[in-house]
C-alpha cells in the first residue's frame, strides 16, 4: 500500500477516519507533493519523513512550511510558498 510506504502513522490514522479514503489519501499526496516542490528536490525525497500537520481542511503545514489546499471541482490544488506571503489559490477558467 502507497499511504504505509510513503504517509507518517498520523496521515495514514487521518485517511482511516475519513468516510472519502481515496479522497484523503490524494489531497495529502498533492500536499506533500507540492512541499517537495518548493523545495526544489525529487519525489524520491523521503515522502515519509515530510508529516504533513492538518490545521483544517485547506491549510496544512510541513515542517514550518504552510501548505494551501483547495478542491475546486474533482481537482485539488496546493500551494507551498517558502515565503511568509499569502498564497491565494485563484482558478479563473477551468480547460473545457
Amino acid at each position: 500500500k502507497l499511504a504505509n510506504r510513503y504517509f507518517s502513522p498520523d496521515e495514514i490514522e487521518r485517511i482511516n477516519k475519513e468516510e472519502d479514503k481515496n479522497g484523503m489519501f490524494t489531497r495529502i499526496w498533492a500536499a506533500k507533493e507540492s512541499f517537495i516542490k518548493a523545495l526544489g528536490v525529487t519525489l524520491s525525497h523521503s515522502l515519509r519523513e515530510a508529516a504533513l500537520s492538518f490545521e483544517n481542511e485547506n491549510n496544512i503545514s510541513c515542517r514550518g512550511y504552510r501548505i494551501y489546499s483547495q478542491i475546486i471541482s474533482d481537482y485539488i490544488f496546493c500551494c507551498c510558498p517558502l515565503t511568509e506571503e499569502e498564497c491565494e489559490i485563484e482558478i479563473k477558467e477551468m480547460l473545457k
